[in-house]
């Protein structure tokens, strides 16, 4: 079933609806997207669980309109997994949709750190760590400089493309929600690792200066955010000494692993992303985060605006990659 258009009307974007939707938060709102989308409640039904208020449903009802989230909408995704519900979401590859998928991951979210604290009332010592995987903002203090070191990515294939038997690796659903929950925890770790790098390279190249200062004010960290296909917002040092100081945007990797040639995944989103930045976005490759010294390098794979180029020829000039997932939208049969 292919997900409808989403429908924006004109009266949402008014001061007085935005102002309304802004009176609940994030999480409020979330929960009522993914009650809609998932569950198929109510509007009246969602305004009494999730808003906590008793009336004839209008204040959800707006929420989702804000979204483009109309009657077509209701427990669309009732039959579907969340990831795969996500995954469909992100392949639009524009931010409404994008924006929708967070709202999606963010529900979840709450819910699995509230499953975790019940599993910690239940079993402190089993689940301590999983617990502390799941803390929004992580403290990078204790961990050492960031080292930058040359790339070590492979420039031949080095897997088949042959067809595989089907993998017989089991993952517990507790496992499952814990492997991702670590994976995001050292995401924004690398992430707030490269904001760090950089402050730091600003104060190397200008001095503790009120110029410095004001690069660094400048600087953005998008990671908490999606959609926009880059995680941090930085200069290219080099450029700071020049009348056109040039910015950088990054979509940062991070990786416990210990080798610079680990693979990594990026969306297809990112690099749509990176092929409009052309020579301003950049790959970051964060990784030996396991052993808090962590190393770094970046890849600057366009080296101009792609905006218009055939999407699949560009990617394979400069990566060597393969597809995971596919977005099925006819068959040939």
């Amino acid at each position: 079933m292919i997900f409808p258009d989403l429908e924006f009307k004109d009266s949402y974007k008014k001061p007085r609806i935005v102002r309304e939707i802004n009176k609940f938060t994030l999480g409020q709102r979330a929960h009522v997207v993914s009650g809609y989308l998932l569950d198929g409640k109510s509007h009246r039904m969602l305004e009494t669980e999730v808003l906590n208020i008793t009336k004839k449903g209008f204040h959800a009802m707006n929420i989702l309109h804000y979204y483009g989230l109309t009657a077509p909408y209701k427990g669309f995704y009732a039959n579907t997994p969340l990831n795969t519900a996500i995954s469909e979401l992100r392949i639009f590859g524009d931010m409404e949709h994008s924006v929708i998928a967070d709202l999606l991951e963010r529900a979840n979210d709450i819910l699995v750190e509230k499953e975790v604290q019940e599993l910690l009332n239940i079993n402190r010592k089993t689940y301590k760590q999983l617990f502390e995987l799941s803390k929004e903002h992580p403290n990078v203090i204790d961990y050492g400089k960031v080292v930058e070191v040359k790339q070590g990515l492979k420039n031949k294939y080095t897997t088949s493309e042959l067809v595989e038997e089907t993998s017989d690796r089991i993952i517990l659903d507790n496992d499952f929600e814990r492997i991702r929950i670590e994976q995001k925890y050292y995401g924004n770790i690398g992430e707030e690792l490269v904001m760090k790098y950089y402050t730091e390279k600003i104060i190397d190249k200008l001095g503790d200066t009120v110029e410095a200062k004001a690069f660094i004010d400048e600087m953005e960290y998008t990671g908490k955010t999606h959609g926009k296909g880059y995680d941090v917002v930085a200069w290219d040092v080099d450029s700071l000494s020049t009348d056109s100081p040039s910015k950088i945007y990054i979509e940062v990797k991070s990786s416990l692993s210990k080798k610079s040639d680990t693979p990594f995944y990026i969306s297809r989103n990112e690099l749509m992303a990176g092929m409009k930045l052309g020579s301003q976005f950049r790959i970051g490759r964060v990784f030996n985060l396991g052993e808090k010294k962590p190393k770094y390098f970046e890849l600057a794979p366009f080296k101009k605006v792609l905006f218009g180029r055939d999407f699949n020829e560009e990617v394979n000039k400069v990566f060597i990659s393969q597809p995971i997932n596919y977005r099925i939208s006819g068959f040939k049969g």
